[in-house]
């Protein structure tokens, strides 16, 4: 459930973890809590809205009452004017409908007929339309006056008074638990559903809380004068301000007369000439103007002159008749923007029109050499472009960064921005700092209609960026079919080849299938390698776009690239033991039927037995799907060491995960020193049954012995392995052999019986 909401439905802010602790009491907002202990909240899904409502003070009147002293009641939300505030929700304490008022700090049961005896200016009107929300009150604040708790069906008023001092230094959880709400403490609180939780006092108030200034958190707002808790009493307003505001051209010239000072800036460097154009009023600025001439072009302390506030505030009248008395229309704010730039931010063509008809600058290079062309292409504003380039705007004026306002075009997708700067002569074929040109920003960006128009007009579309890549590349990267086959035609293939990455790569990579058979079906090279510069990005020095869609398991595209021809033994890494790492059946029967090696070994950690064993030994069926598949078991039992002593076994966490960080070369791993590895040794008997399947007459080294008679039920497989093996294992060994591993597969095909195909293929073996 989200922030509590008011009744506009926006959503009311949240104090961070550090600003909670730095109140003096515990106002808990979502996502807060005070101190390092967790404040447990009650879960309630219906909980939507709080509503303050502010208690006028005797003899006061607000906006939404009528005669003094009448019975209006004034609704705030949590983010409005705090001033005696009174929280309402609804509760039923007891079987029958009842409620609770805290006048004074003590509990006093009321029936809902006595709730305007309590409240006597919250009309029952009011009452009807608030939005029900559950409370959770500790019992302790309660007190005796309560009778239990029961269903939430009746409004209760709560007057509270906050006691600073009188609040610890974080809320601490009450262990004692109701059904109603879990969320009980010791100290007083009140906490709306999974949201706010507010600590009170019990301490009571010094008067009434209809009469109290301030009332529940004054000392909030006292030392916290933010957006979330503003004062309700309004500063005194100023008579110039107010003239201002109000036109009152009379007021001004009376003060002029009386001499008061109206060059005289407020502490924002503010002057009644700035109010006058900022609040629009014409006469009270041309009175100031002909008072004080010399202040037309001061600036404010963000450095803004009137010009610039009328143009930002539309007043047309207010900025025509500031330079029509000379003022200057260049003179930018803090940020570096110009008069022009506002009006063109603003889209306001006519603030545009008297700008450059009052001579200002249509090339000025506002922040990071941004111009008021720039601005307006970016929001496709034809209106303020012609006014601009008709008053001498340059159509190749570039930023901090090397863009044009047709490169912004082509960014933003502004197509009749883009056809209108064409029209003017802006080259198509503009490049930003970093040699990005527009088709590639375009295209990167998917802006169909503009990579089509740029396309039509000429753009080159073998232009790289620095990093060498044609607009080809980001379209292949981005998925969008339609400009990958508007690109085709127009992609030169050694500008593919030079740049070092193939758009298959990236197709391939981010699994944009559909790309990836257009990119097929134009005879992109398939076994394209990653440049040795582009591969070292990668830990595992992938190459091929075959291995980007072993990685992302994606079936689909390695098959379509396997049957364009893609070579599943190129990388460092094969593909294949990828595939028996994710454990994709589908995968493996694919690359191993299109000529993957099932005895893989890694270039970069050399073992003396199959990778693809490796990789598989935790999963015995897996293992023995690969030894089926004819996988070489032998190397397995030939151990350098035989039955002599071993030496200590390395550890293959630092081997196998990680690249070598030496120039040494790496020695090879025996069988027998990885099954010694922790995480594998509880495996090596199973393992050790399932490979004596696949081999003939072999020895077991010491470190095998060792492991096998650890285990008293592994002693079957130490017979087992005692030379000799049966004949017809031998034969059927000798039989495999012959077929060779890349043709087991047509074991079926033999003219033989069926059973002993299927003694062959190890159908029988359990």
């Amino acid at each position: 459930m989200g922030g509590l909401r008011h009744r506009e439905g926006q959503p009311v802010p949240c104090h961070t973890a550090k600003e909670c602790q730095s109140l003096d009491v515990n106002l808990c907002l979502p996502g807060c809590s005070p101190g390092s202990d967790t404040l447990p909240r009650a879960s309630y899904s219906n909980t939507t809205e709080v509503t303050i409502v502010s208690a006028p003070t005797p003899g006061t009147r607000s906006p939404n009452e009528g005669p003094a002293g009448g019975r209006g009641g004034h609704r705030h939300s949590l983010v409005s004017q705090l001033c005696s505030p009174i929280l309402c929700f609804p509760m039923n304490l007891s079987s029958s409908p009842a409620g609770i008022c805290l006048a004074s700090g003590e509990p006093e049961p009321l029936s809902s007929g006595d709730l305007p005896t309590c409240c006597p200016w919250l009309t029952s009107s009011w009452v009807k339309n608030v939005t029900l929300l559950p409370i959770c009150l500790s019992r302790g604040w309660l007190g005796r006056g309560t009778r239990g708790w029961g269903e939430v069906n009746l409004i209760v008023v709560l007057y509270g008074h906050l006691n600073l001092p009188g609040l610890p230094p974080r809320a601490k959880n009450n262990p004692e638990t109701q059904q109603l709400c879990p969320a009980h403490r010791e100290d007083p609180a009140i906490c709306f559903g999974s949201q706010p939780c507010v600590c009170l006092s019990t301490a009571p108030p010094e008067s009434s809380p209809a009469r109290a200034p301030m009332g529940l958190f004054q000392g909030v707002m006292q030392k916290y004068s933010s957006s979330l808790f503003q004062t309700s009493q309004l500063a005194p307003v100023d008579p110039l301000i107010k003239a201002i505001k109000n036109g009152d051209e009379e007021a001004l010239k009376t003060m002029i007369k009386e001499g008061k000072n109206l060059a005289e800036p407020n502490k924002e460097g503010w002057l009644p000439l700035h109010e006058a154009a900022y609040y629009g009023q014409l006469g009270c600025l041309k009175v100031l103007q002909r008072a004080y001439p010399g202040t037309i072009d001061q600036r404010t302390l963000q450095e803004e002159t009137a010009v610039y506030l009328a143009t930002c505030r539309g007043h047309l009248d207010c900025l025509l008749s500031l330079l029509q008395a000379g003022a200057e229309p260049d003179i930018s704010n803090k940020s570096r923007e110009t008069p022009l730039y506002k009006a063109c931010e603003r889209k306001n063509a006519e603030a545009v029109k008297i700008l450059v008809q009052h001579n200002a600058d249509t090339n000025h290079r506002c922040n990071r050499g941004w111009t008021a062309l720039h601005e307006s292409v970016s929001r496709n504003d034809l209106e303020v472009m012609e006014i601009l380039v008709n008053g001498g705007a340059k159509v190749e004026s570039k930023n901090a960064y090397g863009i044009t306002p047709l490169f912004v075009a082509a960014q933003s997708g502004q197509l009749e921005a883009l056809r209108f700067l064409a029209k003017y002569g802006a080259d198509i074929n503009t490049q930003a700092s970093d040699s990005a040109s527009a088709l590639y920003e375009a295209c990167k960006n998917e802006h169909e209609e503009v990579v089509e128009f740029l396309l039509l007009q000429g753009a080159d579309a073998n232009k790289t960026n620095k990093d060498g890549l044609l607009p080809l590349h980001i379209a292949s990267k981005k998925g969008n079919y339609r400009i990958v086959q508007m690109l085709l035609p127009v992609t030169s293939r050694t500008r593919v080849r030079r740049s070092g990455v193939s758009p298959l790569h990236l197709a391939a990579e981010r699994n944009n299938d559909a790309v990836l058979e257009a990119l097929l079906s134009a005879r992109f090279d398939v076994n394209a390698p990653l440049a040795p510069e582009r591969a070292r990005l990668y830990e595992d020095r992938r190459s091929s776009a075959l291995y980007f869609a072993v990685v992302n398991n994606n079936v689909y595209a390695t098959e379509l690239l396997l049957e364009h021809g893609a070579d599943p033994n190129r990388d460092v890494i094969s593909p294949l033991l990828v595939a028996i790492r994710h454990g994709c059946l589908r995968t493996m029967q694919l690359l191993l039927d299109h000529g993957a090696n099932i005895d893989a070994y890694i270039a970069t950690h050399p073992t003396a037995f199959p990778a693809t064993i490796m990789f598989a030994m935790k999963c015995l069926s897996l293992l023995k799907f690969l030894m089926d598949l004819g996988c070489d078991g032998e190397p397995c039992f030939s151990c350098l060491y035989g039955n002599g002593p071993h030496p200590p076994a390395p550890q293959p966490s630092s081997r196998f995960n990680d690249a070598p960080v030496s120039d040494k070369e790496p020695s090879v791993v025996q069988f027998c020193e990885f099954v010694s590895a922790p995480e594998v040794s509880r495996w090596a008997g199973p393992i050790i049954d399932v490979l004596l399947d696949y081999v003939g007459n072999v020895q077991l080294c010491s470190r095998l012995k060792e492991h096998i008679d650890s285990f008293e039920d592994w002693a079957v497989i130490k017979e087992k392995a005692e030379p000799p093996r049966p004949l017809a294992h031998l034969c059927r060994l000798r039989v495999r052999k012959a077929i060779g591993k890349y043709r087991i597969k047509l074991l079926d095909t033999l003219p033989l019986p069926g059973r002993l195909i299927r003694y062959l293929k190890y159908e029988n073996t359990q």
